[in-house]
């Protein structure tokens, strides 16, 4: 994969995380300023967010309930397969 469609995925990934946590804004009123209220931030600090913030990752999993893994998928992905070189494979033959 090249660094283009890496860069790519890494932004859906983090726009997929920050929609989750859009939605739990609206679930209902007042969620917004809930959590900001918690992490001691005024609510505009939401509108700066282009994804969560590692370390804030924690405490906002668990006070929206969100799983790390969903607000911060490109944290917590599995590693690319590394691929072997040809001839590598042709031996093993």
């Amino acid at each position: 994969m090249n660094n283009q469609a890496k860069a790519e995925r890494k932004a859906a990934q983090r726009a997929a995380g920050l929609a989750a946590l859009q939605a739990w804004f609206n679930e209902a009123r007042g969620n917004a300023a809930k959590l900001a209220a918690y992490l001691e931030v005024t609510q505009s600090t939401f509108n700066f967010w282009d994804r969560v913030m590692a370390e804030r990752l924690g405490d906002v999993s668990n006070f929206t309930g969100i799983p790390r893994e969903q607000l911060r998928p490109d944290m917590f992905e599995p590693p690319e397969p590394k691929e072997e070189p040809e001839d590598s494979l042709q031996n093993s033959a």
